[in-house]
């Protein structure tokens, strides 16, 4: 169980407890948020930033890259892109019956603890779709059929291969047939061919482990990662994060070793043991679109808490766009587009930046032009 480090908002100030954990008010959410998810403090590589974080959002695969990338520098895209297709990486639904990239070793026992809840909880959004239990039943040995002996085939292939064996498809079913399989541990992302993405066999592609972890065990092992790589937390943003119910979230959280907990504004928020900031938490960031900062918790409030400039960041069928992050906040966002062997940045500041700020935003640009391989064309219309 954490142990409570006595930081109370009860008080006047923070008291810490006899470990001497340094004042709360030394120590924001948003820096130290920052800090765990390897983003002010980056790490090696973009296998070790994935294992880090267990998983990182990537409907968006372009986006996904730049997460790991930013939080390794020195390496690219296309480094990436072969961390992928080596199966190093690997990209699949899993929380949220959404796609994350997972490093290898962590896609089986986190499948194997959510994949039946995630099922279970949208099958009446199958039905809505039209998409019947029985389809998803005889369609699923087709695809291991299809797949079999390391076949990769695209998403268009295999649904040529269903309606070949009298598999009817509406609008965006093969989409569901795939996300279903998927959470079946039958299927996951393969290797691209050329600019197409692939699928394969889950067995094939990434080896199942020789033991399997319990129910409690992969629980209390998610938990005590997830605060090790977002902390200070809370359980209803764990809950969020994983699609768990509130229950298994808290059970969850007193499961795991290594914790402490503090309270500020009601809130019993949790983060490893002995954390402290390793710095002020000043920096410049230019945040891939659904960037695990924002996504990553249900109260996105310590980098963002304007109303007006939420709406900006994220729309209401919970679309993220790439950020502007200076000491912390959410100050912007920006977007890029590609010409040739160029990368035109444009920057949607929320106020009008200084040039020093400008200046510290162009050396970042310049990072991920690098990152993909492209020259810089910057541009700064002014605030949003």
């Amino acid at each position: 169980m954490p142990a409570d480090i006595g930081l109370s908002d009860t008080q006047d100030s923070f008291v810490t407890s006899k470990n001497q954990c340094t004042l709360m008010a030394k120590m924001p959410i948003a820096h130290l948020r920052l800090q765990q998810q390897h983003i002010s403090h980056p790490i090696n590589t973009a296998v070790a930033a994935a294992t880090h974080l267990v998983a990182v959002q990537a409907q968006d695969y372009a986006a996904a890259k730049w997460a790991l990338g930013l939080r390794a520098p020195g390496v690219t895209d296309a480094g990436i892109e072969a961390a992928y297709n080596a199966g190093s990486i690997v990209r699949t639904w899993a929380f949220r019956n959404t796609l994350h990239t997972l490093a290898a070793d962590d896609v089986h026992w986190v499948l194997d603890l959510v994949g039946q809840r995630m099922i279970s909880k949208h099958a009446t959004y199958y039905r809505q779709h039209g998409i019947e239990e029985s389809t998803l039943r005889k369609s699923q040995p087709i695809l291991h059929r299809v797949l079999e002996g390391g076949q990769h085939l695209t998403r268009e292939a295999l649904a040529d291969a269903l309606t070949a064996r009298r598999i009817k498809l509406g609008p965006q079913h093969i989409n569901f047939i795939l996300l279903r399989a998927a959470m079946d541990k039958l299927v996951c992302y393969g290797p691209r061919q050329g600019k197409a993405l692939t699928f394969t066999l889950l067995q094939d592609w990434v080896k199942p482990p020789k033991a399997t972890l319990g129910f409690d065990e992969a629980l209390a092992q998610l938990a005590q990662r997830y605060c090790q790589s977002r902390g200070p937390v809370t359980s209803a943003d764990f809950a969020w994060w994983a699609g768990l119910t509130g229950t298994d979230a808290k059970k969850g959280m007193e499961m795991a070793t290594g914790l402490e907990t503090f309270t500020s504004n009601g809130q019993t928020y949790y983060m490893p043991a002995g954390l402290k900031l390793q710095h002020d938490g000043k920096g410049i960031y230019l945040l891939a679109a659904f960037d695990e900062y924002l996504v990553g918790y249900a109260d996105r409030s310590a980098a963002l808490d304007d109303p007006t400039f939420k709406k900006v960041v994220y729309t209401a069928n919970g679309i993220f766009f790439p950020t502007i992050v200076i000491n912390g906040r959410v100050e912007g966002i920006w977007k890029r587009t590609f010409k040739n062997n160029e990368v035109y940045v444009t920057l949607h500041p929320f106020s009008p930046l200084s040039k020093t700020r400008l200046a510290a935003i162009t050396t970042v640009a310049r990072r991920y032009a690098a990152f993909m391989g492209c020259k810089l064309v910057l541009s700064n219309p002014g605030p949003t």
